[in-house]
């Protein structure tokens, strides 16, 4: 009895088998804004030199780094955001944020929040 020839077929069995794994993802190393703020008045000018900060609970809350106009707050931070903002001459303004990640990263979510003027009283 010859074993040896079917010893021949066992790698056309197994190669098959660990092409069959799945693939883990490949991550970069960068971080990604988890929020980006465009904060602007009621009639949709930009308001730029706010105070903005983020929130995940239970965190603290955290400065928004201001760039051209916009608020980048939070960097691969997942979950549910609150995002307060205040600027001279408006009423403050706040919203939550949900921001999801995939397996690498989150995905950055891009929102407008509009300041409602303060009206002089008259």
């Amino acid at each position: 009895m010859k074993r040896w020839p079917s010893i021949l077929f066992l790698p056309f069995l197994v190669i098959p088998l660990l092409n069959a794994c799945p693939e883990e993802p490949t991550c970069t190393t960068i971080a990604i804004t988890s929020v980006v703020v465009t904060l602007t008045d009621t009639d949709g000018n930009l308001l730029e030199g706010a105070d903005v900060t983020w929130t995940l609970d239970p965190d603290p809350a955290e400065p928004c780094e201001e760039l051209q106009g916009q608020y980048n707050c939070g960097w691969e931070a997942a979950g549910e955001i609150l995002i307060e903002a205040s600027a001279t001459g408006f009423e403050d303004g706040s919203m939550t944020v949900q921001v999801e990640a995939d397996e690498c990263h989150v995905l950055t979510e891009q929102v407008t929040l509009a300041l409602e003027p303060i009206l002089a009283p008259g």
